[in-house]
């Protein structure tokens, strides 16, 4: 029965999120007074990058639209196979979409997966976590963390600070404030001898590219990486795989505790984030020091072979454990409760971990505390006998 269920839903899970739209957001039209501040803090941004930028080469800005665009106060969460992001959003945007253009602003960060990504005027205040198989930024973003098969930086497109990116393709002819750091098999950078990297340029490849006199400010380091040679898009396969691989796991995971322990998923929700944090790391510990103590028991073996059994399963499902718990607070946020919602959801929120995991050092720590998280979650929900209710 179970496998019939699996044949069901796999399809239409799969339809769903890949060609129906869905714009989950708090999108209340806010009066004049709050949307005068926008507009302000536009062209207050738009000036500083401007006072940066060399002449012909200003940073743009939609002042003259912010009034007329819709404001969105709060995150804004959207799904679609082709999208057009106008609005003004005072928070975080999360998108998935196949042909997705950015003409609005973002006061937050924007994490999406798309096939295109095409930043058009658009300005997104904070840091943009990316993966798709083609980006082209014509507009002012402030931190660009990226996986993509081709990236183009257009010569009105402006990174305010820093640019990390993986990439089989770099076309760059628009400035960068800071510094940057490119993973690519080809790198081009046409300014026309005008400065177009205002840092450092680190960049790794199979082989050095002739960089410009006068593009980069600062200093250019490069990296020979003869792991990729003769193996084009091999590191960008190799994201999407990852991606691929954390998506399905949770699914999964998702789909067995639906089917097996719909309760689990009841109590996760009353869960305390504080109290999981620290059960979910005192747990490993115990379990290392009675593992420990056992060996030297007559017992001890297989006891202490079942106990990193455990501890291997807990730490596999930790962050699916901490993607459904967030993704079933964000369904209840927006009362949209039901199963495949709450499955999208759980998706969604273990996406965006794959991309924060991306970020040097933070990413790692957030990594393990979703993982620390997930462990607590689990172990605090079936000990507690409270279940949640209407």
């Amino acid at each position: 029965m179970h496998k019939s269920k699996f044949k069901i839903l796999l399809p239409i899970f799969l339809v769903v999120l890949l060609v129906s739209s869905y714009c989950l957001a708090t999108s209340n039209q806010a009066p004049a007074q709050n949307q005068a501040p926008v507009a302000a803090q536009s062209a207050e941004n738009t000036a500083e990058a401007n006072a940066t930028a060399p002449e012909g080469e200003k940073a743009t800005t939609n002042e003259p639209q912010a009034i007329m665009q819709e404001w969105i106060s709060g995150d804004l969460y959207k799904i679609d196979s082709s999208l057009n992001m106008q609005n003004v959003v005072d928070g975080n945007a999360f998108i998935i979409g196949k042909d997705v253009t950015i003409s609005g602003e973002i006061g937050g960060d924007l994490f999406i997966i798309a096939d295109k990504l095409t930043i058009d005027g658009g300005y997104v205040y904070s840091s943009v976590f990316a993966l798709a198989n083609e980006i082209t930024i014509k507009g002012t973003i402030y931190d660009l963390y990226a996986t993509c098969n081709t990236f183009n930086l257009e010569s009105n497109g402006f990174v305010y600070r820093d640019m990390k990116l993986a990439a089989n393709n770099v076309n760059i002819s628009g400035r960068v404030r800071r510094n940057a750091y490119i993973s690519t098999n080809n790198l081009n950078l046409s300014g026309n001898g005008s400065e177009l990297i205002s840092g450092n340029l680190e960049y790794n490849s199979s082989k050095e590219f002739n960089i410009p006199e006068g593009s980069v400010a600062g200093t250019v380091k490069f990296s020979k990486d003869t792991s990729n040679e003769g193996q084009s898009g091999k590191t960008v396969l190799s994201y999407v795989s990852s991606l691929a691989t954390a998506l399905l796991f949770t699914f999964v995971v998702m789909l067995v505790l639906l089917w097996l322990a719909p309760k689990f998923i009841e109590k996760l929700e009353s869960a305390p984030i504080i109290k999981s944090l620290l059960l979910g790391l005192i747990t490993p510990v115990i379990l290392f020091i009675l593992s420990f103590i056992l060996l030297f028991s007559v017992i001890g073996l297989p006891v202490v072979g079942c106990i990193v059994l455990v501890c291997t399963l807990l730490a596999l499902v930790g962050k699916s454990i901490t993607s459904i718990y967030v993704g079933k607070i964000v369904a209840k946020k927006f009362k949209k409760e039901s199963k495949s919602m709450l499955v999208l959801f759980a998706l969604l929120v273990t996406a965006v971990l794959w991309l924060v995991k991306l970020i040097p050092v933070v990413g790692f720590i957030i990594s393990i505390l979703a993982s620390v998280l997930g462990i607590g979650l689990t172990i605090l929900s079936i000990i507690s006998k409270k279940t949640v209710v209407e």
